[in-house]
Formats: structure tokens, C-alpha cells, sequence
């Protein structure tokens, strides 16, 4: 199948305000799958449930999915700035620490606290600490692991990031991985920049940059 074919197959979907609950349920699946070690996927099922009501409200915070055949293979968060992934929550913050307080997540715990500290960007210049703070953030992404290797991922974060650059309100686009396959995906395929590292228990979250063509 060529690329040309994927593209008129899948559908790019926006959730605001409304989400179907069999959606949902297929989007809390990939979350566990897909994003293991991310916050959300240790979360229960009923709170996760919640954060994605909250996201869809907020103008601040996106969800979109990646549709092939009626089935959900893709999702992803992105938020107009970092903060806004911690402000947006507030109400169901004792929510989120009852969860990881019950399933022991102590690491998690402490990243948290870590990061409200800013101790994580002890290892990123200043000047990229401006970049990353004030600029949009690819949260989460992923693909259905049956899906992967297969040019989707491509094909959405493609469409994302279209999307976005087209809007002046943005003038790049950041995101942060532990992997190295990943990272090697984002700057082989998309331009991305590492510009540093972030602190975490399980070790360092690189961060990169994409910037927008804005001509």
C-alpha cells in the first residue's frame, strides 16, 4: 500500500465538548498501550475518563485521533503551553494522587514534585527553557501497536503539525521521549532539535523542537 493510499484511507478527528463513550473507552485502551509510564496511563480507568472530559472543554488543550476504517489507531494531547497540562486539571488533582498513591507509584510521585520545582531543567539552557515554556506541546502520541511501522504515525503527526504551524499563534512545537527510536523518528522525519534534557527518576527525557515555517 503507498503512502498516497494511507492518506485517502484515515481520517484526523477533533474532539471539543463531546466524546463518544465507545471513542473514549478506544482512547484509554491506547493510553495504557501506547504511553505506559506516561501520568494518565496509571491512572484508573474512571479518572482517566475524566481528564479526557477536561481536555476536550478546555481551550486551551487538544485532542485529536487517527481514524482508519472506524477504528481508533492513534490519539494524542497537545497543549497551547506546558502549564497549562497542570492547570487545566486542578479540580481532579487529589483524584490523581489518590490513584498513583494507591497503586504505589512513589517515582511518579517524586517527578512530579520535581518538576513543580523546576529541578528538571537544571540541564537545559535558559534561553530553550523560554522555548519550551512558551510554546506548543505534543503531550502524548501514539499509535496502535498492531498499526506501527506502517506509516500512520507519520501520516498523523504529518497532520498535526500542519495544522498548527498554520496558526500564528505557534511558532514551533515541543515534545519529550525517553526512547531513542523515537527521538530518531522526530528528527529524521519532521526536523526536530534536541535542546536539552529533563530530570527524571527513571532517568533523562530528552526534549525536542520543531519550528514552524511561518513564511
Amino acid at each position: 500500500m503507498n503512502l498516497n493510499h494511507k492518506e485517502k484511507r484515515i481520517q484526523i478527528k477533533e474532539y471539543k465538548n463531546i466524546i463518544d463513550e465507545s471513542e473514549k473507552l478506544q482512547i484509554i485502551s491506547l493510553i495504557k498501550e501506547g504511553n505506559p509510564e506516561s501520568i494518565l496511563a496509571q491512572l484508573s480507568n474512571i479518572n482517566i475518563s475524566k481528564y479526557l472530559d477536561i481536555l476536550i472543554r478546555s481551550k486551551k488543550l487538544y485532542l485529536f485521533t487517527c481514524i482508519l476504517e472506524n477504528e481508533i489507531i492513534g490519539y494524542a494531547i497537545l497543549a497551547e503551553k506546558p502549564k497549562y497540562l497542570i492547570n487545566e486539571f486542578k479540580d481532579i488533582k487529589f483524584r490523581i494522587l489518590y490513584d498513583l498513591i494507591s497503586n504505589l507509584n512513589v517515582l511518579t510521585i517524586l517527578d512530579i514534585i520535581i518538576s513543580s520545582l523546576r529541578i528538571d531543567l537544571i540541564k537545559i539552557e535558559r534561553k530553550n527553557r523560554k522555548v519550551l515554556n512558551d510554546n506548543l506541546n505534543l503531550n502524548l502520541i501514539a499509535i496502535k501497536d498492531s498499526f506501527r511501522s506502517k506509516g500512520y504515525g507519520k501520516l498523523f503527526l504529518d497532520d498535526l503539525i500542519k495544522k498548527f504551524s498554520t496558526n500564528k499563534n505557534f511558532n514551533s512545537m515541543c515534545c519529550e521521549t525517553y526512547s531513542e527510536k523515537a527521538e530518531s523518528f522526530y528528527i529524521k522525519k519532521f526536523d526536530f532539535d534536541t535542546i536539552g534534557k529533563k530530570l527524571r527518576t527513571k532517568g533523562l527525557l530528552t526534549v525536542l523542537v520543531k519550528k514552524f515555517d511561518l513564511e
